[in-house]
């Protein structure tokens, strides 16, 4: 995946407010499969997506399939007055700075963590 790529991708989730299924279905082809030439798309296939801007847990599987060497954070805002957000950290051990922390805030606990991700792979250029 491109540098670019993954630069659009972290626009999109930057810009999300909630769940997004085509969000998923991005992160799905950029991170686990590249979508075949001429492949349409059904119900079917995108049912069978994982919901990564949804699910904590579904978000946190990716985090452990595409950096497994990563550790998971995650916060609330604690601010009172809207919009409340949640931070979420990967931080990453290991390579020539020996650990680096990459943050994600968003309207949700699981986009905050793809978020967080994303920009970890883009600063590692890490594929999974």
């Amino acid at each position: 995946m491109s540098q670019s790529d993954l630069t659009d991708l972290i626009a999109r989730c930057e810009a999300a407010t909630g769940s997004d299924r085509g969000l998923d279905a991005l992160i799905w082809y950029a991170l686990i499969e590249k979508p075949s030439s001429g492949q349409k798309l059904d119900r079917d296939m995108i049912d069978r997506w994982p919901r990564y801007t949804a699910s904590v847990d579904e978000a946190l599987a990716l985090i452990e399939r595409a950096l497994p060497d990563g550790c998971p954070g995650l916060q609330k805002n604690r601010g009172t007055k809207p919009p409340r957000r949640w931070a979420a950290w990967l931080e990453v051990f290991g390579g020539e700075a020996g650990y680096a922390r990459y943050v994600g805030a968003a309207p949700t606990p699981a986009l905050a963590l793809c978020l967080s991700l994303l920009r970890a792979l883009q600063a590692n250029e890490t594929r999974p």
